[in-house]
């Protein structure tokens, strides 16, 4: 049997996690390989990567790429399979209760030797009765009692010791990374990567893993002017994917690791007779005749064969997809099928003597899917400004959409509901061009002559068969097992969110440098920008409600992009203020933040009402009402208010009231909150310097007929 081949050393260079799930690219040196190699093997993998999202990139075209299971050697920098500190510990803790549990027993012991009674003694008798022997054995019991409850009082206490020991390393366990190295009987996935040439340069694999997700937080920092200061976002990022990434450059992106669209199929307007749509690239019927293969097969056996299944009616294939469509559509191989022809073909009975030519399997069904990954737009300038440059052609595909949360199905369709066709239909003819997990069926099986979908299990075992190892485990198992357990990622904190698209864009933040995050399923906190911001300080009053100033900032959104939605922390003159929910600013618009009630502004309101006769023979009451405001700054600086009143309006078509503003001082300005409908909102903008004191008066008159009265009073104010 051929040696497997040598095994790369690999690192972790740039990640890019996702809202849920996170795309991987690990990178190797080929530079010290020996110029006969034409196959090598990149790992180890984590055991639950996608091995339909594999791509593989070199200096040099590779040939073939296949995921494959594999004995890894061990790493000097994971930790061993099993905590032998933890081993020892339960271990003294089970010896201590087993002492305990003896001592137990040996007290039940001794509470179980009973004393004979002492018989009736005769008259004739002597009047002494011996007695030693029973205070004896008395004493024997109290005394070994006493030192038995010692020992299980002193036992205790080391039990109790030896429990928290256990408990903090189980602790330290739990909160370790989940990278370690591989046990006897465990496996890890490679990649095994042929070439035509001598490999040299570096070779590149990209792969998507789940359990990764991460969430948005933000800190505002402002000097005790409010007049400058800084914004930054922080990346809660988790992950436990069974490596650890290790110096990495991070990106983190509001897209989905994966969906499927709708491709547009372009086709030609001909004028003239009907044709048939051409058959799918990569994919035909067999051609008439092929059952005769089987002839001189057929006749070697002896009894005749059993009627052969009607197959299912013929469905006509659907247009060609367009040959990029049809190249990435062949990494999809279907893998929750085991010996499921292809085509919908029946399953055939053994061949037997005098067999009939079966016909040839139908085509496909038509109306195949191609995924598509979800774009960003970092992304798509990354990606052509890399094919502007000639960058090493790659060799893979992407992956199916597995590790979001609103995805269950191996394969599903995209949010908008655009799955106009059954999945069965997406799967079936994405297996067409899967040749890689095709396998035809030998002559005494069922479904000869028929291509069926394997297993990834039994892909995993047919290489592992090939190299000559041993396997008395359930590779299925192990491979679910570790997908399941990558997903036990701890609860966000509270008040944080999963970054989602804004107005159906996807954005991507970059990490500034390179950082390390441990598969422990633990969030982290990770810088990721931090912009200088130009605060605008202002302060509202609504002295009609409450004497009380309240501070505001406003600011610009700093960055190229939108702020999402998550908690935000806000620090004055280094010191912590408040906490904020902020929600989605969208690129170049404003940011407007309330900051609590400024002590250092004072403010008064005062009114006065006047009702008086107007009109021939006084006919009409006029209600006159004056409004002071009194403004004080006590600060050390000048400060800009924002002063809103409200006064009475008259409803539309009702003549009997009017009302008229008679005076105001300064001029004041019509406002309505934004989102909203306020009817007779004013507000007035001041300056005032430090101590200054300003006045601001304002006079209406409401005008009703003087047989009426307002409802409630006259008097508005």
């Amino acid at each position: 049997m051929p040696p497997p081949p040598p095994l790369l050393a690999s690192v972790v260079d740039s990640v890019t996690v996702f809202r849920k799930g996170a795309l991987v690219r690990r990178v190797a040196d080929l530079s010290g390989l020996d110029a006969a190699v034409r196959r090598v093997r990149f790992g180890p993998l984590p055991i639950g990567a996608d091995d339909d999202s594999v791509r593989v990139s070199a200096a040099c075209t590779p040939t073939e790429m296949r995921v494959v299971l594999a004995t890894m050697a061990p790493q000097e920098h994971l930790a061993p399979p099993e905590d032998a500190e933890l081993l020892v510990a339960r271990a003294e803790e089970l010896r201590i209760e087993a002492n305990i549990e003896a001592h137990r027993q040996s007290i039940a012991a001794l509470q179980s030797i009973a004393i004979a009674p002492r018989r009736h003694a005769p008259e004739s008798a002597p009047n002494g009765i011996p007695h030693e022997a029973r205070m004896a054995l008395i004493e024997l019991r109290r005394t070994k009692s006493e030192l038995l409850h010692a020992k299980i009082a002193e036992l205790s206490e080391t039990l109790r010791t030896a429990r928290l020991t256990r408990q903090a390393l189980e602790q330290r366990l739990h909160l370790a990374s989940t990278a370690r190295q591989t046990r006897a009987h465990e496996l890890r996935k490679a990649v095994d990567v042929s070439f035509d040439t001598s490999p040299t340069g570096t070779l590149a694999v990209e792969y998507l893993v789940g359990g990764a997700c991460w969430c948005p937080t933000y800190a505002l920092r402002l000097d005790e002017e409010l007049a400058s200061g800084s914004l930054e976002m922080r990346g809660l990022v988790a992950q436990r994917s069974g490596e650890d990434w290790t110096g990495a450059q991070l990106v983190l992106s509001t897209a989905r690791p994966h969906t499927f669209v709708d491709l547009p199929e372009a086709t030609s307007i001909r004028i003239g007779r009907q044709q048939p749509p051409p058959s799918k690239t990569g994919w035909r019927s067999p051609p008439a005749g092929a059952d005769a293969l089987f002839a001189d097969a057929d006749r070697a056996y002896s009894r005749p064969p059993a009627p052969a299944r009607t197959p299912p009616p013929r469905v006509e294939p659907a247009p060609r997809p367009p040959a990029e469509v049809a190249a990435a559509a062949a990494l999809f191989a279907v893998t929750d099928g085991a010996n499921m022809p292809v085509g919908g073909a029946a399953p055939m009975p053994p061949p037997q003597m005098g067999a009939p030519p079966m016909p040839p399997p139908p085509p496909p069904p038509g109306g195949m899917r191609a995924p598509a990954p979800m774009p960003s737009r970092r992304g798509g300038r990354a990606e052509a400004k890399k094919k502007a440059k000639g960058a090493p052609p790659s060799f893979g595909g992407a992956a199916p959409p597995m590790l979001d949360d609103d995805i269950t199905a191996s394969h599903s369709f995209d949010e908008g509901g655009g799955g106009a066709g059954a999945a069965g239909e997406v799967d079936a003819a994405a297996a067409m061009l899967a040749y890689g997990s095709l396998r035809m069926a030998a002559l005494d099986e069922p479904g000869r002559g028929t291509l069926h979908i394997s297993a990834r299990a039994e892909l995993y075992m047919e290489l592992l068969v090939a190299e000559g190892r041993v396997v008395e485990f359930d590779i299925h198992a192990l491979v679910q097992t570790a997908m399941t357990q990558s997903s036990r990622i701890d609860p966000p904190p509270a008040g944080t969110q999963f970054p989602s698209s804004v107005d159906g864009f996807d954005h991507s933040f970059e990490v500034a440098d390179r950082v390390d995050v441990l598969s422990d399923g633990a969030f982290h906190g990770l810088p990721v920008w931090s912009e200088t911001a130009a605060p605008r300080p202002f302060f509202v009053t609504v002295p009609r409600e409450a004497d009380d100033v309240f501070r505001f900032v406003e600011m610009n959104n700093p960055i190229d992009g939108p702020i999402l939605p998550g908690p935000l922390d806000v620090y004055v003159g280094g010191k912590y203020l408040l906490g904020r929910d902020l929600s989605v600013t969208p690129r170049g618009a404003k940011l407007e933040l309330g900051l609590g009630v400024e002590q250092g502004i004072k403010v008064a309101r005062n009114t006065r009402f006047e009702e008086q006769s107007a009109g021939l023979m006084g006919r009409a009451l006029e209600l006159e009402h004056t409004l002071e405001i009194d403004l004080e700054n006590h600060t050390s600086r000048e400060v800009r208010v924002e002063v809103r009143e409200r006064i009475p309006v008259a409803r539309d078509g009702d003549d009997d009231v009017e009302v008229k503003v008679e005076s105001v001082e300064p001029a004041w300005e019509p406002w309505e909150p934004t989102g909203q409908s306020l009817e007779g909102g004013h507000r007035w903008i001041v300056s005032l310097a430090p101590s200054a004191k300003r006045s601001l008066r304002a006079t209406y008159v409401v005008r009703i007929s003087a047989k009426h009265e307002l409802v409630g009073g006259n008097r508005r104010d």
